[in-house]
């Protein structure tokens, strides 16, 4: 029998090697580059019940650009049937940490876009919106 060069089984494991080493480096970078499961907002929320009347509303929050938009998808306790199909939250911008910002909220009862923001607690999202020096949260939960 012939003798086996180390140099040739040293060449052959090392790229073997290298290769599986390379391969799951660039899963690791896919994956760590991804953003986390729990800071997805994308889907169908219910609002809080306004304190007047107890309306509910049900919005599709999803991409804009590289932002996050949100549309009225649905209009419970009220007697507002030009609601659906309404943006409400425009250009929410992620900061990577489970927050949005930099974008605006309509008011259905005043008519008029404010300043808001996003934080995710938890299951709940807390949308806050500021007129003025005046600001109010809810927090929103997912429709199943």
């Amino acid at each position: 029998m012939g003798e086996i060069d180390p140099r040739d089984l040293n060449a052959r494991f090392a790229a073997k090697y290298r290769g599986m080493t390379m391969r799951k480096l660039a899963i690791l970078a896919l994956l760590w580059a991804l953003p986390a499961g729990a800071q997805d907002i994308t889907g169908l929320w219910a609002s809080e019940p306004s304190p007047k009347r107890g309306a509910v509303l049900h919005v599709m929050l999803s991409p804009c650009g590289g932002n996050i938009c949100g549309t009225i998808q649905a209009a419970f306790n009220t007697k507002r049937a030009d609601l659906v199909g309404r943006g409400l939250l425009f250009d929410m911008v992620p900061d990577g940490q489970g927050h949005w910002s930099g974008g605006q909220m309509w008011l259905p009862p005043l008519d008029t876009n404010v300043s808001a923001s996003l934080a995710l607690r938890g299951e709940a999202l807390a949308v806050r919106a500021c007129m003025l020096l005046v600001c109010r949260t809810q927090l929103w939960h997912r429709v199943p």
